[in-house]
């Protein structure tokens, strides 16, 4: 057995984490993995993990190439259009191809109803993180398509004790009230809606504090007209209370320490790595009643879900959980136990692993 993963991304995102938790399972298991990718920090990412990394192909007939170099088993193919390139090459060769299908339709395109039925036909699995992702593509899960939530490995979120350590560096007072946002910073997560619910907080809580913790500063979108995050809090005045942290997944989970709440604004969110990850540090949440979240097992437990556009609702959410610390440490251990037993990494590894030939 051999697998061949594509993807596109060149930093390390939700899809990348999940791909670099199979290739460490297969790499223990003396299965070889290829990526074929672009160079960047995710490709130096996985190949620490023991995959071999090959350039993404720059012209239709690299495709063929690439597969008859590395002559796969199965090859594991992501959302986005250019690498979906690639299949109709590993359908011509008979090689069974898996389609990851992480990302919501609007992140790349729209897919035509006969398109779309041409491409499943010629997928001999199709896996989505949540059922929001199946009702994206209008189907329901069958033999062919199934529901695999993604993984959050339990082992290493888990708190350190370095609360007031990391409190320090950053600037926070032990005592100040900090929201977090873990998230690529793109025009879907929503940053700017969220600096809106954060001057409401402000005029409430004088002692919140903001932490946006992820990668890319300016938000796309407009081109050169946009405002990066930056720029959008310095004219709001926020940058006494805002803190920004630039990093990858890889070294996030000291920050969710930091926090007392994580609030989570995107729009179209497939499954949210983010989320499931603030679960196993024992964070409460504010989310949306958009996307994958309200599929989420008994989300009521450990979060409280808002509507989309509802900046009142978001901020008396917020206020609720920072006047009542028990109920914020008692949703955090329910979020600690739901990650462990829905969203654990040996489930997720072991679903995958079964469709690979």
């Amino acid at each position: 057995m051999k697998i061949l993963f594509q993807i596109a991304g060149q930093e390390l995102g939700g899809i990348e984490t999940v791909v670099g938790s199979l290739v460490r399972r297969l790499t223990a298991g003396g299965v070889p993995s290829v990526i074929a990718t672009s160079l960047g920090p995710s490709a130096t990412y996985l190949e620490s993990l023991g995959a071999k990394i090959e350039s993404l192909p720059n012209q239709i007939s690299g495709w063929d190439e690439l597969i008859n170099k590395v002559k796969p088993t199965t090859v594991v193919f992501s959302t986005h259009p250019w690498v979906l390139c690639g299949l109709p090459s590993a359908f011509r060769m008979k090689i069974p191809s898996l389609w990851m299908y992480q990302y919501p339709q609007s992140h790349f395109f729209k897919f035509q109803e006969g398109a779309l039925t041409c491409l499943l036909a010629m997928f001999s699995k199709v896996i989505a993180p949540s059922h929001y992702m199946l009702s994206e593509l209008g189907q329901s899960p069958g033999d062919q398509i199934e529901v695999v939530p993604n993984c959050v490995d339990v082992q290493r979120f888990t708190r350190r004790g370095v609360r007031d350590l990391v409190r320090r560096q950053l600037g926070f007072a032990q005592d100040d009230f900090v929201l977090g946002y873990v998230s690529r910073f793109e025009l879907r997560k929503r940053h700017s809606y969220l600096l809106q619910v954060f001057r409401e907080v402000q005029k409430l809580i004088p002692e919140a504090r903001l932490l946006l913790v992820g990668r890319h500063e300016r938000i796309g979108g407009d081109g050169d007209s946009s405002l990066s995050v930056w720029d959008q809090v310095n004219q709001s005045g926020l940058q006494e209370s805002v803190k920004f942290v630039a990093c990858d997944p890889s070294s996030v989970r000291d920050f969710f320490e930091v926090m007392d709440l994580q609030v989570f604004p995107a729009s179209h969110e497939a499954f949210g790595c983010a989320v499931s990850e603030a679960m196993a540090m024992e964070l409460p949440q504010v989310l949306v009643d958009h996307g994958a979240f309200p599929g989420f097992p008994k989300v009521n437990e450990y979060a409280e879900i808002v509507p989309l556009e509802d900046v009142t609702a978001m901020v008396a959410s917020i206020v609720r959980f920072y006047r009542n610390p028990s109920l914020r440490a008692k949703m955090g251990r329910k979020a600690r136990e739901v990650a462990e037993g829905f969203f654990s990494l040996e489930a997720m590894q072991r679903e995958y692993l079964r469709c690979f030939h």
